[in-house]
């Protein structure tokens, strides 16, 4: 019988990510420098996360992926952390559009107004999240069994995510994301750039109906 380890070196040895092409550039408020140096962070997540498995599977090759071996145990609760970062960056990037079209419409808006009374108070409430001190991501996920929605903060990838809730709109607050062009007094207006270049289409087809 196949050891649980084995089994795990044996499906991550045929799993690969790969770097989606989100084709941004010629955002307002956001340089095309910042996005370069962004999507060079996100690429390197996804090669972090390729050679993890990779050496995930050679220490099950050998015999040693188990659970007293650290550099094992090591590898695999960094695993969480290096993907989550990936589908964090594809979430935010695939949020973004040079061709921003304002505020959201539809099931989007009426989910929006029915929990913060209207646009404007989530709007507001978003945007506190980002302006807290740290780095993180600032979400507006929504969970799939009761459709509720709400705003939560996470700091680190694979620490205070919501299980069972999917992202409707992510946000970058780490510093990566808008110190090029902005200092972090200035964090507000890329936040108010965020928003400028927010792709409500995409967002809109996030949220689940019911």
């Amino acid at each position: 019988m196949l050891s649980t380890a084995t089994i795990l070196g044996k499906i991550v040895s045929m799993y690969k990510f790969t770097e989606i092409e989100f084709g941004l550039q010629n955002l307002i408020g956001i340089s095309n420098k910042t996005l370069e140096e962004h999507f060079a962070l996100y690429k390197g997540y996804i090669d972090n996360a390729n050679t993890l498995l990779e050496q995930i599977d050679l220490l099950s090759t050998e015999g040693l992926a188990k659970p007293k071996n650290p550099q094992y145990t090591s590898m695999v609760r960094r695993l969480g952390w290096e993907i989550n970062g990936i589908k964090l960056h594809e979430l935010y990037f695939a949020n973004l559009t040079q061709h921003a079209t304002g505020e959201p419409g539809g099931n989007l808006l009426k989910q929006l107004a029915s929990g913060w009374g209207n646009f404007n108070n989530w709007q507001k409430e978003f945007t506190n999240f980002g302006l807290m001190r740290g780095p993180g991501w600032v979400i507006l996920a929504q969970d799939n069994r009761s459709n509720f929605i709400t705003n939560f903060f996470v700091q680190e990838h694979d620490v205070g995510l919501l299980i069972e809730f999917t992202p409707v709109i992510v946000m970058d607050v780490w510093e990566h994301a808008y110190l090029i062009d902005y200092s972090t007094s200035l964090k507000a207006e890329y936040i108010r750039m965020f928003f400028t270049n927010l792709n409500w289409q995409v967002a809109n087809s996030r949220a689940l109906v019911r």
